[in-house]
């Protein structure tokens, strides 16, 4: 049976499933441009992300920390933002972005231009 449009229910279904397919594709190409864009981004603007690792395959921590899993600060490297490892920022950040350093570390980002959360350190 069909309706005004010629067209059966079988056939709207399947077209109803086709658009739907189509959108989860260029959505996922999105995905995958913007993934691009961002990795690129790190060597336009001239620095190296660095190599995160993992310790017991839970707690990621920096290649110079891969002795031990604590670690004093997050560092977002999008964002370049340090974080206390109790902010609720971190929270919200994305797995890629997150970098784990000690104390000792923490001079070393301040003076690449890394700054400190305002949510975090002034509160």
């Amino acid at each position: 049976m069909s309706d005004k449009t010629g067209l059966t229910k079988k056939q709207k279904t399947v077209m109803y499933i086709l658009r739907a397919v189509s959108v989860i594709f260029f959505l996922a190409l999105i995905c995958e441009v913007l993934t691009f864009l961002r990795a690129d981004s790190y060597s336009k603007k001239g620095r190296e992300r660095p190599e995160i690792t993992y310790v017991n395959d839970s707690v990621p921590v920096s290649k110079e920390n891969e002795t031990g899993t604590s670690y004093d600060y997050v560092l977002n490297l999008n964002s370049q933002k340090i974080h206390l490892p109790t902010c609720e920022a971190c929270e919200k950040m994305s797995e890629d972005n997150k970098f784990f350093i000690k104390e000792d570390e923490l001079d070393k980002y301040l003076s690449e231009g890394y700054e400190y959360c305002s949510i975090c350190f002034f509160d």
